[in-house]
Formats: structure tokens, C-alpha cells, sequence
């Protein structure tokens, strides 16, 4: 008996796990579900169902080997198998693209997140900057503020100094009379003091400012010092320029005059070789015509043969001669 799922259209088998729904009907548990979970119907006759009424069946089967299976069943689930097989591969070869695709789109993400961290680096370097000269900027605008409270404070003082200033500005005369003409004895007073403080604070200033003009002096004294010892040091590295110069311009001329012996003693070596080749080559031909020599006197009379000898002995002579004054 073969006994088809509708859900897969696989043949129930006796190693499966076999459910059925409250109206009878037969599917693999797996298949039913994932069926339940979409529709909470029976697949095969649509009666409401739920995963609480299903229930497992069990088969007994005879344990008889020459039983056998059905060749066709046996060939559609080969064949189902073969089709799921390829559609796994399928799945496997479009999850390999989409792990392609999504390998490409991580390397291009981390070469984005390295650009975006390069350019975080650098904003937060403009930003340290930035902060820098805010910092710088505060400073400054403390420092102003102190300024304008010390410019306030000069004033006032000197609004207050003013008539001080006109009593100290008067002639001797004038301020002699502007004393006597003042009958207040309290404003008196507060003349002499006033004019008792501006001395010495005068005088206190004027000690300040020789101190400054004696340290600037010197000050003064010491750069000129030392730019006369750098203008000595400049003109000191000028004249080792110069003579570093006409060292190098020696040198160049030394080189080449190297240059030109070495090349004239390749040529005597090279003229001494020659002068050995010609001179073994001339031994050479001497031998040969000694030999010829002995055989011809061998052939002809002892007179002969010495006159011939003493011609041979006196053209290669002469011969010798003649090439030693050539070279």
C-alpha cells in the first residue's frame, strides 16, 4: 500500500513520523507543521484544525524480506530526491553569489569605514586645533579685559592728577600765588602730600627707567657682540667655501691627469706586447732560416755553403737592424 503526503507528494515510509488531523487525513509531521503554522486548516480537505488535535500514528508492517517496495514508488522518490538534491544546490550555488556579493560589499563597507575614520582622525585634529585657538582666543580676551580695568583705573587717576598735574606744570611764581591766594589750610596740605607722593614716585620711576636703560644697554652691548662674532664666522665660512671650491677644482684636474697616465701606460703595455710578438716572431723566422740554411749546405759544397751562410748571417742582420730602428 502506498500512502502519498499531499503536502511534499513524498510515500509515507515506516521510519517517518506519521501524523493525522481530526478528520483523517495522513501527512508527515514535519510537512504538517509548517503547515500549521501558516493556515491552522487540514491541507488535504481544509476542516479547522490545530497543533493540539493532531496525533502520531503507528503502522505495524510484516518483517517478511520478500516483501518488496513498489520499483515505481521506489523511482519517485529517487526522483524527489534527485529534485530536492538540485534544489538545495540551487539554494547552496545562490547563497554562494549572495555570500560573493555580500564579501564584495563588506570590503567596500570597510574601505568606506576606513575613509570615514581617516576623515575622523582629521576632524578631530581640526577640532584639537580648534580648541587650541579657542583656548588662545579666551586668553587673550582675559588679558583685554585686564587691560580695560587697568586703562579705567589710569584714568581715574589721572583725572585725579590733573590738578596736580596744572600746580606741577605752573611756574614757581604763579604756583606761589595759587598757594597763598588757597586760605584752606586742609587743601594746602593735601598739595604737599600730593606733590610729596608724585616726587617720589617720580623719582622711583626715574630709577626704574635707568635700570631698564643700563640692562638695555647691555643687552644692547651683547647682540652686538655676538653679531660680530657671527659676521667673523660668515666671512671664516665663505673663505672654507672658497677654498673647498678650489680644493674640488684640484681635484678634478688630478683625476684627469690620472686619468690620462693611466691611459698612456695601457698604451706602452700595449705597445711593449707588440713589441714581444714581433720580436718572437722574428726568432721564429731566424730559426726557420737557420734550418733552411743547414739543409742547403747538407746539399751543396762546404764553399759554398759558407758563403751562402755568411749572406744569410749578414741579410738577417741587417734585417734585425732595420726593425729595431722601426720601432
Amino acid at each position: 500500500m502506498n500512502i502519498v503526503c499531499v503536502i511534499c507528494s513524498d510515500l509515507l515510509v515506516p521510519s517517518d513520523d506519521v501524523f493525522h488531523t481530526p478528520c483523517g487525513h495522513v501527512f508527515h509531521h514535519a510537512c504538517l507543521l509548517q503547515w500549521i503554522e501558516r493556515s491552522h486548516t487540514c491541507p488535504q480537505c481544509r476542516q479547522r484544525t490545530t497543533e493540539s488535535k493532531i496525533h502520531r500514528i503507528y503502522f505495524n508492517f510484516s518483517n517478511n524480506e520478500s516483501i518488496l517496495e513498489d520499483p515505481v514508488s521506489l523511482q519517485t522518490r529517487i526522483d524527489s530526491l534527485n529534485f530536492q538534491l538540485k534544489l538545495k544546490q540551487k539554494d547552496v550555488d545562490d547563497l554562494k553569489g549572495e555570500n560573493e556579493k555580500l564579501g564584495k560589499q563588506t570590503s567596500g563597507l570597510r574601505h568606506e569605514v576606513r575613509k570615514i575614520e581617516n576623515k575622523i582622525v582629521s576632524k578631530d585634529s581640526v577640532i584639537f586645533a580648534l580648541n587650541d585657538q579657542i583656548k588662545f582666543f579666551k586668553q587673550e580676551c582675559s588679558d583685554m579685559k585686564n587691560y580695560k580695568e587697568e586703562n579705567i583705573q589710569l584714568k581715574k587717576e589721572l583725572e585725579n592728577l590733573k590738578c596736580i598735574r596744572s600746580l606741577v606744570d605752573e611756574s614757581v611764581s604763579k604756583l606761589d600765588s595759587i598757594i597763598m591766594e588757597t586760605s584752606d589750610t586742609f587743601k594746602l596740605k593735601t598739595y604737599i602730600a600730593v606733590l610729596k607722593r608724585e616726587m617720589m614716585v617720580t623719582s622711583d620711576r626715574c630709577k626704574e627707567i635707568r635700570e631698564r636703560y643700563n640692562n638695555l644697554r647691555h643687552q644692547y652691548s651683547r647682540v652686538t657682540g655676538d653679531n660680530k662674532a657671527l659676521a667673523e664666522e660668515r666671512v671664516k665660512r665663505k673663505k672654507l667655501e672658497e677654498q673647498l671650491i678650489l680644493c674640488e677644482s684640484e681635484k678634478m684636474s688630478l683625476e684627469v691627469k690620472l686619468h690620462k697616465m693611466q691611459q698612456n701606460e695601457l698604451n706602452c703595455i700595449d705597445s711593449d706586447l707588440s713589441l714581444k710578438s714581433l720580436s718572437n716572431s722574428n726568432r721564429q723566422e731566424k730559426h726557420n732560416t737557420v734550418k733552411k740554411s743547414n739543409t742547403v749546405n747538407d746539399c751543396m759544397p762546404k764553399s759554398k755553403s759558407a758563403s751562402a751562410l755568411n749572406d744569410t748571417s749578414g741579410s738577417s742582420d741587417n734585417w734585425i737592424i732595420v726593425n729595431v730602428c722601426k720601432v
